[in-house]
């Protein structure tokens, strides 16, 4: 709007209401002169709060359908293109950063802490292809605006201190110079305590050679077997608690984010099978990291694992759907399975994930399909009695099949599972409790070690049509993304 409220004195107004020409009016008018320009000028400017409402709502409404569009283009191309150093791929960054610069310079006062975070990692992705030291600058005026913005308390904020010491290694900038951002890390974020101190020992080693593009990038060691254990390992199960670091999940309305729940059945499940059994668990994340789509799966190839499951909570828009679900990959009509792999990708409505890396994972998986479908009867079926025993009420929507990146590429039976709503006041509720959570992953250990032992279901499976209701839809990709 091309005016402020803020600049108009009411003076001026009621200054234009008096030269009005009262004296053309009926004599019974000039007694209540001064009442009518009081009354005019109320409405007046009640007129333009109205107005000035109105258009910023509208530019509201914009700045934020823009910064959906770009955070869910930017997840997708991280998940592609982890490194952010594909050629392939180097067109798409540099209209990402034009795109974000041209948001953060519309609306640098409103814009999020992690659409800031990310505007800046994407100039950054874009420097280290191109090396136009325009893109950098723009980088560091970005997340200095983080950095001067928020207090230290923001989620966000550990990150940008190792973002903006990677850009000052980036810009020459001496060790100890750069070294001074990444001993902040440790105060303001102890999560991230460890890659800085990574970062410090590098740089005193002199092999910190280039900068990294997102300090979420680094890859989690997987925990290895516990020194001086002499069990014999059966199996190698890898287990991936879905999202993670910038990327939330599903959000419960307590607050409860899914990212923390998958990671803590992860580690449930775990604990469990380490102690009770043979079968040697890694996990794909061990703490509140964002990992790439396309890393997940390499991780359990490397480890030559026996299956992969991808563990995640449900949503809808309802907020009335409740129960459990588990998906094998393979391509789909269904509405409903395609919009919540669309949502688990980090993919627009409509987009579609790498269709070359989707042809080859199905050549592969075609010769496990069977063991896929096994694994997710088993593990749906196991969480589902263990469950009813406590919660009479308890559902389950069955096997289906959905194309979900998260599994593409693995060389194993694998399964992606959704454990419940989390937005549903039932489920929520009860997800919310460590005696639910316990038996959940109860049964998830279960079914692992029914599959790992090699028992057949058979005749058992039946795969189950999908519901018609589309579960995890849009309205629920501002608050959850990727895996």
């Amino acid at each position: 709007m091309g005016f402020c409220l803020a600049s108009l004195e009411i003076g001026h107004v009621e200054g234009c209401v008096a030269g009005l020409p009262w004296s053309g009016y009926p004599q019974f008018i000039r007694p209540v002169q001064g009442i009518l320009t009081l009354m005019c000028t109320r409405v007046f400017l009640g007129i333009l709060c109205v107005l000035q409402l109105i258009f910023a709502e509208v530019a509201f409404s914009e700045v934020f359908t823009a910064g959906a569009h770009a955070r869910s283009e930017y997840l997708r191309l991280r998940n592609l293109d982890p490194s952010g150093d594909a050629p392939v791929h180097s067109a798409k960054w540099v209209r990402l950063a034009e795109e974000m610069n041209a948001t953060y310079l519309k609306s640098v006062n409103t814009m999020p802490s992690r659409d800031l975070l990310f505007a800046a990692d994407t100039h950054m992705r874009v420097y280290r292809l191109n090396r136009s030291p325009g893109y950098l600058k723009r980088g560091k005026v970005i997340v200095e605006t983080l950095l001067e913005r928020y207090s230290p308390t923001a989620p966000e904020y550990g990150d940008a201190l190792l973002l903006r010491g990677d850009i000052a290694i980036a810009e020459g900038d001496s060790p100890k110079g750069a070294g001074t951002w990444y001993e902040r890390v440790e105060s303001v974020s102890p999560a991230r305590a460890s890659r800085a101190q990574s970062r410090i020992q590098s740089l005193a080693n002199s092999t910190f050679s280039k900068a990294l593009p997102s300090s979420d990038l680094e890859v989690p060691r997987l925990v290895a077997q516990r020194v001086g254990s002499s069990r014999t390992i059966s199996k190698r199960i890898v287990l991936d608690p879905g999202h993670g670091g910038f990327d939330p999940g599903a959000v419960g309305a307590n607050g409860l984010e899914e990212k923390n729940l998958t990671l803590d059945f992860a580690r449930q499940v775990k604990e469990i099978l380490e102690r009770e059994s043979s079968i040697a668990v890694h996990l794909t994340r061990t703490e509140d990291s964002f990992v790439p789509l396309a890393r997940r799966t390499g991780y359990a190839n490397k480890r030559n694992a026996d299956a992969f499951v991808s563990l995640h909570l449900n949503a809808s828009p309802s907020h009335a759907l409740r129960g459990l679900e588990s998906y094998y990959l393979d391509t789909t009509d269904d509405e409903a399975s395609r919009l919540l792999a669309e949502r688990e990708n980090g993919v627009v409505p409509g987009g579609a994930v790498d269709d070359l890396s989707f042809i080859l994972s199905d050549l592969i998986q075609s010769g496990k399909l069977e063991e896929s479908v096994e694994l997710s009867h088993y593990l749906d079926s196991a969480v589902h009695r263990s469950t009813l025993a406590t919660y009479p009420e308890s559902k389950s929507h069955g096997v289906k099949k959905g194309p979900f990146y998260v599994l593409v590429g693995a060389h194993m039976p694998c399964t992606l599972i959704e454990l419940f709503f989390i937005d549903n006041p039932s489920d929520g509720a009860k997800l919310a409790t460590d005696s639910f959570r316990s038996i959940v992953s109860e049964g998830l250990a279960k079914g692992l070690a029914r599959f790992a032992s090699g028992e057949s279901r058979g005749a058992e499976m039946v795969v189950r049509k999908t519901s018609s209701v589309p579960a995890k839809r849009a309205a629920q990709r501002s608050r959850k993304r990727n895996t």
